[in-house]
């Protein structure tokens, strides 16, 4: 729509190459452990203001306290949009401490902004769902018929508190227990990774499962068309792209 966007993060993200060739800016602000988060608050706020940004967007997030202190620090004259990403208590309840430093507020599900809305009435709120592309029915003949393994499959970052991913393994000692026959491929990474192996080898499952790691998006979706469940155990997804992928 003819906007100027930028992606301001403290570190590169494994997707940093794909900024550009969308019409996007990336920006680094690096961050130091010794720096404290109020330090690192104000160089992020006043980046900000020194680029004179129409808006900034933000996701609601424990893990962006940094973010969220530096919006109670922009000038007047910059909105601020705050992105509800999943329906749980805590989000809702970091969002209502901030509430002085944003202007409107969007979930990505209908849910979501119901939800938000009983918190905050007089807030702006809006809903705007995810998507995808619809595959051509060739592509759709391609999916591989059902036979036997049933091939299962997750696609997702491996973090238990999230994605809850640990109950994979569990899944999948139920599926053995009752003499289903199955294989679970697992595409992702994250920092539960190696917990999540040590569960499939203590569950006696390990033989059942391969780790893919990380994959692009568009093998994780051509993925889709060789398997046949998706196991997705999220604990606080709103509306998961990779559901509506699936």
């Amino acid at each position: 729509m003819g906007h100027d966007v930028t992606i301001c993060t403290e570190r590169p993200g494994i997707w940093w190459s794909e900024l550009e060739p969308h019409g996007l800016s990336g920006f680094c602000l690096p961050s130091h452990s010794w720096e404290p988060t109020v330090q690192r608050a104000c160089r992020l706020a006043r980046y900000w203001n020194d680029q004179q940004y129409d808006a900034v967007i933000v996701n609601a997030s424990l893990l962006n306290h940094v973010a969220h202190h530096a919006c109670h620090m922009l000038d007047d004259r910059i909105r601020v949009m705050l992105i509800l990403h999943g329906d749980w208590e805590a989000m809702y309840e970091l969002a209502a401490r901030e509430a002085a430093a944003w202007n409107c507020a969007v979930g990505v599900s209908p849910k979501v902004r119901e939800k938000a809305a009983m918190y905050f009435q007089e807030k702006p709120l809006f809903s705007i769902v995810n998507g995808v592309e619809i595959p051509e029915k060739a592509v759709l003949q391609s999916r591989s018929g059902w036979e036997l393994p049933l091939g299962l499959l997750f696609v997702g970052r491996l973090i238990d508190s999230h994605k809850g991913v640990f109950r994979l393994s569990a899944i999948l000692a139920e599926c053995r227990k009752r003499d289903l026959p199955v294989r679970l491929t697992v595409i992702g990474d994250g920092e539960d990774r190696r917990q999540l192996q040590e569960r499939f080898e203590q569950e006696g499952v390990s033989d059942l499962v391969v780790m893919s790691g990380y994959l692009d998006p568009a093998t994780s979706v051509a993925a889709m068309l060789n398997h046949h469940v998706l196991v997705f155990p999220t604990n606080m997804e709103g509306m998961p792209l990779v559901v509506l992928e699936s």
